[in-house]
This record gives C-alpha cells, structure tokens and sequence, in this order.
C-alpha cells in the first residue's frame, strides 16, 4: 500500500495574509497555494484509491482542489491524527520563536518527551498519531491501495524520518515544502513493526493512564474495564489524551454531586423510559420553553445537574415539573464547569439511573426534534433498525433583529423570534469518529468560525458507552451505525448573551481556551447594527420537515 502524505499549499497564514491566531476558516490557501496544489496533481499520475484530510481549512481545501484537478470524484475522510503540530502557548511567531526551535532541534536529537510550549505536543504523541493512522488505514483498505494523505509540512517531515527509522530505511530530516508530496510503502511487516514501535514508545503513558483510572475507580466498578481499555487501545486518539481522560474520571468518580430533588424512582423505571440528562447554570430564561419542548414530545423523567445557578432556575424547574406533571431530579455541583467533565457528570448519573436504556444527553439550549408523533415512536423506529443512537445535526437559531435587538427579547418569546435558521450553508466530510461531520451555518457566515455540529443526542446507553467528547460516543461503531436523522433547534445566542459570553472569553473554559467566544465579542462589538438574518440563505422553522434538505 502506498501513503502518498501531501502538505497543504501555501496557507494564508504564510503569506501574512491572516494571523495564526485567527480562526482557522479564515486560514485557506493564496492563489499561489492552490496553484501548488494543481501543478501537484497535475504531476501525479498514478490512481488514487481514498483521500484523508487533516481537519484544517487549508488541508481540506488542498484535499477537493487535488481531486478537482484530476476529475476523481472520491470523498474526503477527515482524520484529526493528520492536523498541524499543536505548539501550544508562546511568544511571537511560533515556529521561528527561540523556544520553538530549541524545542524542535531537541526532538530531531532524538527527545521524544520535551514539548512545544506549555501545553504543547512532544515527539511521542506527533509519531504515535501518525503511526496510528498508518496503521488504521492499513487495515481498512485493500493492500494495494494508494491513499492520499493531506497534512502540515513538519508533522510530514517528522512521520517520514520516524517511519524510515523503524523499518530500516535510511532518510535524513528534510523539511516538506508546500503541496510537496512523500512516498510511504505500508506492507504486513512493517505494519507491524509500527503496531510494536507505538506500544513500546508509549509503555509509560499508558501505565499512567490506567494508574489514573485505577487509582479513581473502585475495584468492583463496571466502566472501569472500559476506561481502562479505551486507555490502552486510543493512545493515538487526541480526544482520550491523558489531560481530557483526567477530566473525564473526575467527573465520573471525583466531583461532588449531590441530590437536591428527587421524585424519580429509579427502580420503577420500565425498560422504555426514557431519562434526559442536562447542565444548567443560570438558565432560567429558557428553561420553562426546554421543559415544554420535552414534555410535549413525551419525556417523563428529567435529571438536572445545577452548576452553581444563581437566578433562580432550580425553583423554576420545581414549578414547572408539577406544571407538566413530569418527575424531575436536580443534582447539584459547584465543581468547576469543563465540557469533559460535564461529560463525566452525564455517564456518572447514567449508570445512576441504570444502564441499557434510552437516554437523552442534551445541552439546556438544545431542542430536540424528529420527524415521528413522540420520543417513544422514534425510538421504536431505531429499535426496529438495529440502532444504538440517532445523529442529529445542530441547527443554529436567530431572530429577524439586530445584535443589540436581541438582547431585549423577552424570555416567554424567545421560541417564537427565534424561528429563522440558515439553508445552503452547511457541509459535511466523511470522518472516522463521527461518520458524518458536519460545518457551516450562521456562525461560520457572520463569524468565519466553524464550529462542529454533529452530535448524536439520543442514545442507548449500555456498559460500554464512552461519551468523553459531547460530540461523539465510543466505541465508534455506534456513530458509525447510525443516520442523521433529527434536529437540534440551538439556542446560542439567547438574551443577554453579549454578557454572559464576554464572561465566558474571559475565564477560557470552553475549548481553546474559550477562542470562539473571544471572536463573537470581538465581532459584535463591532457591528451591534448586524443581523444573522439575510434574505438570501434564512427560512423559517415550520417543523421538522423545514430541515430536510440540511439533513440529507
């Protein structure tokens, strides 16, 4: 099998066009890259059987213009092992920066534990990524494949010289230039040389990684096995790095949760009965529409983790329990709010409420919506396909007024203003993880910010269910068997948002440290007269068969 590893074309960030600071879709390639890349291409005769992508704007975009260029028609798998070296936090110009390269010189030297920055990566874990994917796409292709492989010039540099090492090839360290492309022969042999050369390489950080677990769960816990393997086999897998595993285990084992309300009777709950699962934290302005929304669909049983709320929400949600006649539950944390660990609360309260059921993790501002009479008749349509969860893409929704408008909508007419959500905006590529993954709508248009809008919120919940990551479960098979068939209505920018996520850039909780709510407060800011709604690309909601065409 043939890897061919192919760097992007010359980025906008190379050219000073962009900063690297700045948000990744804004970085896509100069005329002079995509010229690189077609001149590539046009080089290239031999037949290309699959082509993965790192998740960059830069290597997508070198990805479809390759492929353009040669007329292929293949699709384009993003794989987040193939991304640019994370050099972490620094100062001026990272790769010309004097730490950087002092770092870089020791890594050729033959260091694979000193890092890129604070928080950045070492030898081990670029090698053990890489080597990882080779070893994955090996062995999910047929054995005279070509496959391209769209990556970053060094992360290229540094595969190419490691795999030489390994399989007694001599190479030198060559830098990789743009649209360059790098010739590896993958065989059984070396395949499994590689598979040999990751554990030995990462005997240590395993041991770690399992003391972490062994050390936090009890002997006799039933996901502790799980953890332990997921530990062991997804050393290459950035998603369960030792710090997002060490969230996750503190959420399941370590935080204090504590039971503030409780009218679920656990043990009398059927087989069929569904548990929703959320976080709130100073929700009272929507909650009263996300407990109508879920009552009228046909939930019952409502679990509610209260992350330290001030205005109210608890009471509100006590009201409104009785208002709906459903059973609600509120557990109460003041542990520091982290998405992996929130993920921890959520697997935490499932085996609580008991395993092999349905449940719904969702976020508070989520509204989740299908095309069957109730949540017992959706259900009932996977069960009859065999599967374990429902994809659902997010859908953002805004009102026809302006940003500083927004702010004075009242609460109760939240859902009735926020009824416009964007067409013909979004994208998706294949992905190993998610199956599907999925870009674009109002964000990436007003902010050239592309969140991940994939998300698989209904599932059923058995034993081995991993939810490290609120965008996808492991084991991965159980994304991997499942449709985009649902809606997540998402209510992101609700009143009162420009504080609340001036807060949020400040305090850096969120992913990237917070990098996505630094943009929004920086571009509102700017343009309080803008709007999310244009003619050209906004509908209205008019149920869930407006959604179709994002859906299919």
């Amino acid at each position: 099998m043939k890897i061919l590893f192919m760097r992007h074309g010359e980025s906008k960030s190379q050219a000073k066009l962009v900063q690297n600071t700045d948000p990744d879709s804004w970085n896509g390639l100069t005329e002079l890259g995509f010229e690189q890349v077609k001149s590539a291409a046009e080089n290239t005769p031999i037949k290309i059987d699959a082509v993965y992508s790192s998740p960059y704007n830069r290597a997508i975009l070198t990805a479809q213009t390759f492929l353009d260029t040669r007329g292929d028609k293949h699709n384009i798998t993003i794989d987040e092992r193939l991304r640019e070296i994370d050099y972490g936090f620094h100062g001026g110009d990272t790769k010309k920066h004097p730490e950087m390269i002092e770092v870089a010189m020791k890594q050729i030297g033959g260091d694979y534990e000193v890092r890129f920055g604070r928080y950045g990566e070492n030898k081990r874990e670029i090698v053990t990524r890489f080597f990882g994917f080779l070893v994955d796409v090996f062995n999910s292709h047929n054995p005279d494949d070509v496959i391209l492989a769209v990556s970053h010039g060094r992360a290229i540099s540094i595969i190419d010289y490691e795999y030489g090492t390994v399989n007694g090839i001599e190479k030198e360290h060559a830098g990789t230039k743009n649209a360059q492309i790098k010739e590896i022969e993958l065989t059984t042999d070396s395949v499994e040389k590689l598979v040999k050369y990751i554990e030995k390489l990462n005997s240590d950080e395993i041991k770690r990684r399992c003391d972490l677990i062994e050390n936090a769960a009890p002997a006799t816990d039933t996901l502790k096995p799980y953890l332990l393997d997921l530990a062991r086999t997804r050393v290459d897998d950035l998603d369960v790095s030792y710090e997002v595993l060490e969230l996750f285990v503190n959420g399941v084992y370590k935080s204090e949760l504590t039971p503030v309300t409780t009218n679920i009777d656990k043990m009398a709950l059927a087989d069929k009965d569904v548990v929703l699962i959320t976080a709130i934290q100073d929700s009272a302005d929507f909650i009263p529409h996300f407990i109508k929304h879920y009552a009228e669909i046909g939930v019952k049983n409502f679990v509610f983790i209260d992350n330290d709320s001030k205005d109210g929400s608890v009471e509100l949600i006590k009201n409104l329990a009785t208002e709906y006649d459903v059973a609600v539950d509120i557990w109460y944390t003041a542990d520091k709010y982290n998405g992996r660990k929130l993920m921890g609360w959520r697997r935490r309260l499932m085996s609580y409420y008991g395993l092999n059921r349905w449940y719904l993790s969702v976020d508070s501002d989520e509204l989740l919506v299908f095309g069957h009479e109730n949540i017992n008749t959706f259900i009932a349509d996977l069960e009859s396909k065999e599967r374990l969860a429902a994809g659902a893409i997010m859908i953002d929704m805004y009102p026809n007024l302006t940003f500083a408008d927004m702010d004075n909508i009242a609460p109760e007419d939240i859902v009735k203003e926020y009824r416009y959500f964007d067409t013909g905006t979004y994208e998706s590529f294949a992905n190993r993880k998610y199956n599907r993954r999925v870009f674009g709508g109002p964000r990436q248009r007003m902010f050239e910010i592309s969140p991940s809008l994939q998300k698989y919120p209904l599932i059923f919940a058995t034993e081995e269910t991993i939810g490290i990551n609120p965008h996808f479960w492991h084991p991965y098979k159980i994304n991997a068997q499942t449709a985009f068939i649902a809606g997540l209505l998402h209510y992101k920018f609700l009143p009162g948002y420009s504080k609340k996520y001036a807060e949020n850039a400040e305090n850096g909780l969120y992913y990237n440290n917070s990098a996505e709510y630094k943009v929004y407060v920086e571009k509102v800011g700017q343009n309080t007269q803008t709007s999310f709604y244009d003619p050209n690309v906004s509908q209205e909601y008019k149920g869930f068969d407006s959604l179709k065409s994002i859906l299919d």
